[in-house]
């Protein structure tokens, strides 16, 4: 029985690795290109790493809506880690592509040493850092979309996970106090895996005693005292946030799970199979165990999560609301995970473990065919870009995109671009939770004015977002010639025009 699924475990590690591979190497072109495409986090990411070298942590940058305070929304982790990268490489794209490989790396190995503690054979703990980094999801958000600060988080959130689930049947020690620095570092890193965090200390005060629970109010209580430099500052500032502006509901992102669009197909089905495989992997575990009453206590927060999940309630609970959904399905891979690896396959018998060898398996080969099929590789700038990027060292003034851009362009990778590059201000920027909703009302007045072809309108809207220059494509070089903008730079169906 054990040797079924150990095969299983060994063939599934494989295949993914095998894909992961792939990957990494696609992934390389980032080393030489900038990535402009609509999949596309990473050059946000890059943006702000670069922010946080010419602006400073809560310094004044220039660079974006005309003005925002850098790393006052956006929680400053992953760029006080990759930092040193980028001095030492002096290109943000080589330093982005060495962090992620390094990030894997270091995912490795916490897992391979943690496990060791969980009772895992090394076959166990392989396949789980697979399983838990190389699957379709993770390869699209981390990798593809370059969703690193999440992941550098999740690495932190497995820290805390080991301990918790490894003190479930001990008793705790001064040790498990100092869970409060990866606490304190997830928060740091991506608030969001900070919330699930905190579940797993809620599940530690729920299944112990006055020590467990004391314990687990001082430890979250001192990963927040650490943290306080930037959660304070970001708390005290929220409602001059888009994200949480009332009446701006756009960024309450938890509620795309109710939007059943083509576009959202796949993070539908993949929220409902990972809520549905964490029940089952949550009752294989609790079966293996006798069923005990105290594994139920313990999890509960995470079951009770989960189902409102599956049901989808989560976007109306505070806070959860605007969490998108991405982060709550590795999530729930995540705690499926633990749940499966630490089941005793022994005691299930040949008639459970045979099959669940064979699902384990299938799981792999479905993860990499999603994977293959459904995220898209590098996109190397082509033509288009090229044409769109010849007019950048002409910008003299804040510039906005405005036009009918190929698919292959994305407006706001180039408003991470431009200031990396030539050092110019764009009106828009990549990373909209730093600027007040007023701001992108003004915005929305701009983008209507163009959509409408209304030269006053459209000239009237730059003044009031203070900008004077603006990048246009196709038909929208028309018809800012026709409004009387000056052109100062052109290269094939690309423009570059002026309202002064």
């Amino acid at each position: 029985m054990k040797k079924a699924v150990n095969l299983a475990l060994l063939a599934s590690s494989f295949i993914l690795l095998a894909n992961l591979i792939f990957r990494f190497w696609d992934e390389a072109k980032l080393l030489k290109y900038f990535p402009l495409d609509y999949t596309n986090d990473i050059s946000s990411y890059m943006a702000q790493l670069h922010f946080l070298k010419v602006c400073g942590f809560h310094g004044f940058c220039q660079y974006w809506y005309n003005g925002f305070t850098a790393f006052l929304h956006s929680p400053p982790g992953w760029y006080f880690f990759a930092y040193p990268f980028y001095i030492l490489a002096g290109d943000v794209k080589v330093a982005t592509y060495i962090v992620m490989i390094l990030q894997f790396i270091i995912a490795f190995a916490v897992v391979f040493y943690l496990g060791k503690f969980a009772g895992w054979s090394k076959i166990k703990r392989i396949a789980f850092f697979f399983f838990m980094f190389a699957n379709a999801l993770a390869i699209g958000s981390f990798m593809r979309l370059g969703r690193l600060h999440e992941m550098l988080a999740w690495i932190f959130f497995l820290i805390i996970a080991f301990a918790v689930f490894w003190y479930k049947d001990r008793e705790i020690d001064w040790k498990f106090y100092l869970l409060a620095i990866p606490y304190a570092l997830t928060i740091l890193t991506y608030q969001s895996v900070g919330v699930f965090a905190t579940f797993l200390f809620v599940s530690i005060f729920l299944a112990k005693g006055l020590k467990g629970k004391l314990a687990s109010i001082l430890t979250v209580g001192a990963g927040l005292l650490l943290s306080a430099f930037w959660w304070l500052p970001f708390v005290g500032n929220i409602s001059q946030s888009a994200s949480f502006t009332q009446g701006y509901e756009y960024f309450a992102e938890g509620r795309w799970i109710w939007i059943f669009t083509k576009e959202n197909l796949f993070t539908n089905i993949a929220a409902t199979a990972a809520a549905v495989a964490f029940f089952a992997a949550f009752y294989l575990y609790w079966k293996s165990k006798n069923k005990p009453k105290e594994l139920i206590i313990f999890m509960s927060p995470f079951l009770i999560f989960n189902f409102l999940f599956l049901i989808r309630l989560t976007p109306l609970l505070p806070v959860i609301k605007y969490i998108f959904p991405d982060p709550v399905i590795i999530f729930a891979i995540t705690m499926a995970l633990f749940c499966i690896f630490n089941t005793d396959f022994e005691k299930l018998g040949v008639k459970t473990a045979k099959p669940i060898a064979v699902l384990i398996v299938l799981i792999s080969l479905s993860s990499v065919f999603i994977s293959i099929t459904h995220t898209p590789l590098f996109a190397v700038p082509g033509g288009a870009e090229q044409d769109i990027m010849s007019l950048f060292p002409d910008v003299e003034g804040r510039f906005m995109m405005l036009g009918d851009f190929p698919r292959t362009s994305y407006a706001k990778a180039y408003s991470a671009y431009g200031p990396i590059y030539y050092g110019i201000s764009a009106a828009y920027g990549w990373y909209p939770q730093s600027k007040e909703a007023g701001y992108f009302l003004l915005i929305d007045e701009t983008m209507k004015a163009f959509d409408s072809r209304q030269c006053s309108a459209m000239k009237e809207s730059l003044d009031a977002i203070n900008t004077t220059e603006v990048i246009s494509y196709g038909e929208g070089c028309s018809f800012f010639a026709g409004c009387g903008f000056e052109e100062k730079a052109a290269k094939n169906s690309a423009c570059l025009y002026s309202s002064e």
